[in-house]
């Protein structure tokens, strides 16, 4: 694990997790970008979504919460706002937002919700990691 702009960061062989401790979202992220998951290869898809379920235990653990919401935004019609794949893992607990799928108008609506937050640490991430 590495810190970088705040974020703390860790790296699997074809994928990347960050967290910002001012976004309660962490967000796993292919090595490589591609910008949708049709783009990935069989093996960056594995890694991804094994980093994903690693991370969820963790993040669940880590704020103690009951259940998490593991979203993949594939797209502009589907709110995708950083052209590059992401997992956002984010923690749940029972009453966090009157409705369930509330989550997605307070965390991704009004431009400074958790998802954008996170979308912009993808973007800053992405412009700041040395290509080798």
């Amino acid at each position: 694990m590495s810190k970088l702009s705040g974020l703390e960061i860790f790296e699997s062989v074809f994928s990347t997790e960050f967290f910002n401790r001012t976004c309660p979202d962490v967000l796993v992220c292919p090595l490589r970008p591609v910008e949708r998951v049709r783009d990935l290869q069989p093996d960056e898809v594995v890694d991804l979504f094994s980093t994903a379920q690693r991370v969820a235990s963790l993040v669940e653990k880590h704020f103690n919460a009951t259940s998490l919401t593991i979203a993949i935004q594939d797209g502009p019609e589907a709110g995708q706002t950083v052209k590059s794949v992401h997992v956002h893992v984010l923690p749940r607990k029972a009453g966090d937002f009157e409705g369930n799928d509330s989550i997605y108008d307070e965390r991704v609506g009004g431009g400074g919700g958790t998802l954008a937050c996170a979308a912009e640490n993808v973007r800053d991430r992405r412009t700041a990691r040395p290509r080798v």
